[in-house]
């Protein structure tokens, strides 16, 4: 199944060339990954699952950066839409580091 899902990513030929899939948790808030020796069986039903590239900045992330997930919501956060993302706050102070992981 994973590698039915790569091959309809269309990869950046600068990019890391990496696909990530993965579905929507329960709460709505994150990502949650398929390893490649997840089995399907295991999905919850139904399962809406995504695939993409990888961002190279998430690839290499140094100690001084931190991957955010981001999710969308309508006043109340447990009126989500939309699929939670990531990106890379880069240059994080320690202090910053330890509100953000609190």
């Amino acid at each position: 199944m994973a590698e039915a899902l790569a091959k309809l990513v269309t990869l950046d030929p600068n990019g890391s060339r990496k696909v990530r899939i993965f579905e929507i948790a329960p709460n709505g808030r994150q990502q949650k990954e398929c390893t490649s020796s997840e089995m399907i069986a295991n999905l919850r039903e139904p399962a809406e699952l995504y695939a993409e590239e990888i961002p190279l900045d998430e690839t290499n992330v140094t100690d001084d950066s931190k991957v955010i997930d981001v999710f969308h919501y309508h006043r109340d956060p447990t009126r989500y839409f939309g699929v939670p993302f990531r990106f890379v706050l880069k240059n994080v102070s320690s202090d910053v580091r330890s509100w953000l992981s609190g």
